[in-house]
């Protein structure tokens, strides 16, 4: 139990790894004690933010590590590009003093006595100096010269604000100063006595009613809140480039309000973000940080290929190529569910009757909500509004068949519709494009119906049953697309990469970056795995984790069985050791007599141990042995001495780690495909989740591959081949030294 959280997150993650350990029989269950304080939940943010910080380091994906959900912490993670939006939205609303009745309700008498005490005597000061002839009102609020730093920013504040948005409250309280109704008098009448309770709050009250509907507002007490810890408009516009004003700095600054104050914004802040992400979310906008490769079905084609760029300075490091197959597709099945889906929201949301072939978003007596554009009828410029629907487009060049569109007008939160074809399932689409397309007549303006639309939808689903790089009608592509995403140790050779692919960075313009970086999760990785375990090895190649071990000669349950060799393994978590030993005797007492030889087994190990074995164990521990002695062929040991029992185990040691496999043989090579020189066969297992590099222009991956190839060969980038080469030298020469050592 976290009764509270430390000012520093990379202590928080600190103190929660202390009891999140490696090989823990089950995790630890975390509980936060968190209070509704505002400026508390800036702990629980920046815990959060490091969470998500650390599944993108990890594993390339924000949403990887889930920490922050199992922690319960994910609703703090504001510190984001949504919560930045949201702040300076509510900054921008607060500055411009902009009234929003459902927030200005809840805000207590008292604060708002505590804003008109404040500035009443700010103007009463000014009036004063105007009285004396000391210039005029507006003059004697500008920040005087031999003013402190600290009084030049509170009174370029207060000018800031009651000659700008606050300009119609400031002239009230001038006439209410003027007639003796000040706040500041009320207060002075009541401490002198002359005035009892009960009379001034009744005259503070109608003060604090003609003040709202002069526009004193919620937003206008923020203004004096933010400047009383430093957050005021002129000081937030004057900060650096290096260090803004962002949902981390806000939050800290929240911590000098008093509770009530940090509760009312920092509330006004959740509003804003929940909205926020609503419009995103509804105009199908929302980014969970790494673009993932939807589909109806997403598939690797085949096994990855296997790349090892770095030579010497990282020969463990691979770099994988996986070809990726889309259905990205959208069936009738499927859209009819988004629609019903979508049909009943817009209906808790909305009065108006609705057909089976038209949904109204957007309700016609809300002006500019929902609309697309406008055209002339009957010489009359009229505006329509985007309706929720199915909509055809049945121009003359389209041989095949009509074209039909889903449309979803999420209402004018956005400026985006959510729109779904049989072909290339849902994406968005500006509202601009949309009113090009209506008013050029490449859709009819008016939904058809659902029946019609399905009779469409299901013949043009079945024609998109091609590859994307094929048409079955023009600008029709099939719905089969096939992508490839480079993953592994990319970020070391990130740069490299993205030069290859012709791309200098320095661009903020998405639309000119080659790549996106994708999440893809396939369906079919076991399948793969299945498929590669089936796959027989040759015996020079024999490697640790192989399934298939080879094939040695059974135990005939006679003296011939004594003295051959056996092997065992001990396996722990970073490390395997391997025992070999002898049959040292044959009992035939029928123990087992559901094997062939029904007798039992005597064998001694190395480590001294000996156990009793069935047929079965021993033949097993048979098959180790050779595998073992195969091993050890492969890295250079004559076959007789690896077969030796003499030579113990320690040997095995040098055969633990796999050799790579190039694909390239010893002294082949290939100078037109350069890639090959550094590509490997892939042994690994295949896996369902991966987060990569998209190069989105057909075939630049294969010009990625070609450029980065022939970079890294003309600085002399050691290829497979010379890897594998040192790696057999490298063993042979531990062999040699360990034999000596025997």
């Amino acid at each position: 139990i976290t009764i509270e959280l430390p000012w520093s997150a990379d202590k928080a993650i600190q103190q929660l790894g202390r009891t999140h350990r490696s090989n823990q029989t089950t995790g630890p269950l975390y509980k936060f004690l968190i209070s509704d304080v505002g400026g508390e939940k800036r702990f629980a943010s920046a815990v959060a933010k490091r969470l998500a910080l650390l599944g993108a380091l990890t594993q390339g994906d924000r949403r990887a590590t889930g920490s922050a959900n199992s922690l319960g912490l994910s609703t703090f993670d504001m510190d984001n590009a949504y919560g930045s939006k949201a702040l300076h939205k509510m900054l921008r609303l607060i500055w411009a003093c902009s009234s929003n009745e459902a927030v200005d309700s809840e805000v207590d008498d008292g604060l708002y006595v505590e804003a008109l005490k404040m500035i009443d005597g700010h103007l009463k000061e000014a009036l004063d100096a105007e009285e004396r002839g000391e210039g005029t009102l507006e003059e004697n609020l500008v920040p005087f010269d031999d003013d402190t730093e600290g009084e030049k920013t509170f009174r370029s504040m207060m000018f800031h604000l009651l000659t700008g948005p606050c300009q119609k409250l400031a002239s009230s309280r001038v006439t209410a100063i003027k007639e003796g109704r000040s706040v500041s008098a009320y207060f002075e009448s009541l401490a002198g006595g002359l005035e009892d309770k009960e009379s001034v709050k009744e005259k503070i009250d109608l003060e604090i009613k003609s003040a709202l509907d002069a526009g004193m507002n919620f937003n206008v007490l923020c203004n004096i809140w933010l400047y009383d810890v430093g957050g005021s408009q002129e000081v937030l516009n004057e900060g650096n480039a290096r260090n803004p004003f962002g949902v981390a700095k806000f939050l800290n600054r929240l911590l000098g309000m008093n509770m009530k104050r940090q509760g009312l914004v920092f509330d006004l802040f959740v509003k804003t973000l929940d909205d926020e992400i609503r419009s995103a979310k509804s105009s199908g906008n929302y980014d969970l940080g790494i673009k993932t490769m939807k589909g109806q079905s997403v598939t690797f084609i085949t096994k990855p290929q296997s790349f090892a760029f770095r030579g010497l300075t990282a020969p463990d490091e691979t770099v994988e190529l996986y070809a990726i197959q889309q259905d990205k597709g959208y069936s009738s099945e499927k859209i009819m569910e988004l629609y019903n889906e979508l049909k009943d929201a817009d209906n808790d949301n909305t009065d108006s009757d609705n057909t089976d072939s038209v949904i109204d978003v957007d309700s016609s007596d809300q002006e500019g909500q929902g609309w697309f554009g406008s055209f002339r009828s009957n010489g009359r410029k009229r505006k329509i509004n985007i309706r929720t629907g199915f909509y055809i487009d049945d121009r003359d060049y389209l041989t095949a068949t009509e074209k039909v569109f889903f449309i979803h007008n999420p209402g004018n939160q956005s400026d985006k519709c959510i729109v779904a074809r049989p072909n290339l399932g849902v994406y968005t689409e500006f509202k601009k494009s949309l009113h090009h397309k209506f008013n050029e007549r490449k859709l009819g303006r008016n939904p058809v119906s659902v029946q019609r639309a399905m009779e469409i939808w299901e013949r043009e689903y079945n024609l998109a049953d091609i590859p994307h790089s094929e048409y079955y009608q023009m600008s029709c592509p099939g719905r089969h697309k096939e992508s490839y995403v480079f993953a592994g140790s990319i970020v070391p050779i990130l740069n490299k990469l993205l030069i290859a692919g012709r791309y200098n960075g320095g661009d903020d313009d998405n639309r000119k970056k080659p790549f996106n970086v994708v999440r893809v999760e396939v369906s079919n990785a076991a399948e793969l795995n299945a498929d590669m375990i089936q796959q027989p090895s040759s015996p020079e190649e024999i490697q640790d984790g192989d399934v298939e071990m080879l094939q040695a000669d059974p135990v005939v349950g006679d003296e011939d069985d004594i003295g051959k060799g056996v092997a065992r393994e001990l396996a722990n978590k970073t490390s395997k050791v391997r025992f070999r030993g002898t049959i040292t005797k044959y009992h035939d007492n029928d123990k087992n007599s559901h094997l062939d030889p029904t007798g039992s087994y005597f064998v001694k190990f190395s480590d001294g141990r000996k156990m009793e074995m069935d047929a079965d164990q021993v033949n097993h521990a048979r098959r180790k042995f050779e595998k073992e002695v195969n091993r050890l062929v492969s890295v250079g040991m004559p076959r007789e001495d690896a077969s030796s029992i003499e030579n113990q185990t320690k040997s095995a040691s040098l055969a633990k780690t796999k050799l790579r496999k190039p694909i390239l043989h010893d002294g082949e090579e290939d100078p037109e495909e350069f890639e090959r020189n550094y590509e490997q066969e892939f042994t690994d297992a295949v896996p369902d989740v991966i987060v990569g590099l998209e190069f989105v222009r057909d075939g630049l991956h294969e010009e990625v591959l070609q450029n980065l190839s022939e970079r890294l060969l003309q600085k002399g980038v050691e290829t497979t081949r010379s890897l594998y080469n040192l790696e057999k030298l490298e063993r042979a020469r531990a062999q040699r030294e360990e034999d000596e050592k025997m």
